[in-house]
C-alpha cells in the first residue's frame, strides 16, 4: 500500500497512476518541464521503500527510490510550494560511480 510522505502540485489519482512510471535512468539528458512532485512509501515487500517521482507537463512520470534523487525531490517539493508561481524544468544526469555503477543526480531550474 503507498503512503504519500510529501507532494507538490499533483492530486493522489497521479500518484495512483505513478505504478507505470518510466526510470529515472530514461530520462537522463532529457529538460522535463514539470508539473509537480511526490515522495511515497511503497510496502512491496513487507518493509516501507520511498520511491521519489516526478510529473512532467506531457503527462510522463519518472520515478524511482535513488538516495540521491530522493533526497533532491524532496528539497525541491519544499521549493515548488514555496514559489507557486513558478515554472520548472528537471534534467537527470549520469555518471559512472567509484565502483562501476551508474550514479543518477537531478537538477531543477526555473523556467519563468
Amino acid at each position: 500500500m503507498k503512503k504519500i510522505v510529501k507532494m507538490s502540485r499533483v492530486t493522489e489519482l497521479d500518484i495512483i497512476n505513478a505504478e507505470s512510471s518510466e526510470s529515472f535512468k530514461s530520462a537522463v539528458g532529457q529538460a522535463i518541464d514539470l508539473m509537480g512532485a511526490a515522495i511515497v512509501e511503497d510496502d512491496k515487500s513487507g518493509e516501507g521503500e520511498l520511491y521519489a517521482y516526478i510529473f512532467a507537463a506531457d503527462g510522463s512520470v519518472y520515478g524511482g527510490n535513488s538516495d540521491t534523487i530522493r533526497g533532491a525531490v524532496d528539497q525541491f517539493i519544499d521549493y515548488m510550494e514555496l514559489h507557486e508561481d513558478k515554472e520548472f524544468t528537471a534534467t537527470v544526469t549520469a555518471r559512472p560511480s567509484s565502483n562501476g555503477r551508474e550514479f543518477l543526480t537531478i537538477r531543477f531550474a526555473e523556467v519563468k
